[in-house]
């Protein structure tokens, strides 16, 4: 058994246990992913906040919807879909719309660990670390999530596609034009460094 087929069994054994109303099995499973979906709407909102409100919007969602879940896929996978259409919603019903020049690092999300693009570089000197969030901020909505999923929380292509309804090309022709924009910027260079697949 591999890790990842271990840590799929692992979050399928939860969800058989929270429908059996083993309270214990949702705080495991809300301890286990609560970081990684902060983490996620976090950096596709820039509000610390709303991205608590909407992180616990989440886990709402998920206990309600549990009775559904087919253990077909990933249950990761079906996570982070729940999470981007909750955070499409937000950015649709507050016609959410941030400028670069509006967009604050709260302190508060300092203290989180923080995933970097390369998984062999655990962290980011701050500096880095801020210009990297700021200029991924700029990034239109469609292509901040695939650049989001793809460099920072490590989801494949395939399995981004399934969580956000995106084709395979368009998948890859978002992140090419992320990749491409970030690289126009000013402060790139200073990325080049730690993100080699820039």
């Amino acid at each position: 058994m591999t890790a990842e087929t271990d840590k799929n069994q692992e979050d399928r054994n939860l969800v058989q246990e929270i429908l059996k109303g083993d309270e214990q099995a949702f705080t495991a499973l809300l301890e286990k992913y609560q970081d990684l979906v902060f983490s996620l709407v976090y950096r596709m909102l820039q509000h610390y906040e709303d991205a608590r409100d909407v992180s616990q919007d989440v886990f709402i969602k998920i206990y309600s919807m549990l009775p559904k879940y087919k253990p077909v896929g990933k249950f990761y996978s079906w996570l982070y879909c729940l999470t981007i259409n909750l955070v499409r919603d937000h950015v649709r019903t507050r016609s959410y719309k941030r400028k670069l020049k509006e967009v604050a690092h709260d302190r508060e999300y300092s203290s989180l660990q923080y995933r970097s693009l390369n998984p062999h570089q655990s962290f980011f000197n701050k500096e880095t670390r801020s210009t990297l969030e700021t200029l991924v901020a700029s990034l239109p909505q469609k292509q901040r999530e695939v650049f989001i999923l793809h460099y920072f929380h490590q989801i494949s292509l395939n399995e981004i596609t399934t969580i956000t309804g995106f084709s395979l090309s368009n998948v890859k022709v978002l992140l090419h034009r992320a990749r491409k924009i970030l690289l126009q910027q000013p402060k790139a260079a200073q990325l080049k460094e730690v993100c080699h697949e820039l």
